[in-house]
């Protein structure tokens, strides 16, 4: 999908990077994405769903796999895990507003991963 720049993306695009920081201030969701996944460059929250004990998220993790599971409300568990590669989520996804939260937040990682490796080719310059 080829993104324009128009206010619902850039909305979009905010929430995203609003969902980083929300995740972030979450300890049992860190806590979780670094044991299994050792070191967390960036997360994404593509979906969260409140439910009455629980609430249910899609997460984007550095850019290479979507994470799904639920976070128990009484005792923040985390349970019902499931990992799908970023690939294999972009062919099964069917939403047009789907397929445009990935595109956005792939590309705010392409940025953050461009802006990385521009200051450390700097760094090795001087």
């Amino acid at each position: 999908m080829k993104l324009i720049g128009s206010r619902n993306e850039l909305n979009r695009r905010n929430e995203l990077l609003y969902s980083e920081r929300f995740i972030n201030k979450k300890a049992s969701i860190v806590s979780f994405l670094n044991k299994r996944y050792n070191e967390i460059k960036s997360v994404y929250v593509l979906a969260q769903i409140q439910e009455q004990d629980e609430d249910i998220y899609k997460l984007i993790v550095n850019s290479k796999l979507v994470v799904s599971f639920k976070l128990s409300r009484t005792d923040e568990s985390i349970s019902d895990i499931s990992e799908i590669s970023v690939l294999n989520y972009k062919k099964s996804i069917e939403k047009k507003a789907d397929k445009l939260d990935l595109a956005i937040a792939l590309d705010m990682l392409n940025t953050d991963i461009q802006k990385a490796g521009l200051s450390l080719k700097r760094k090795k310059n001087y």
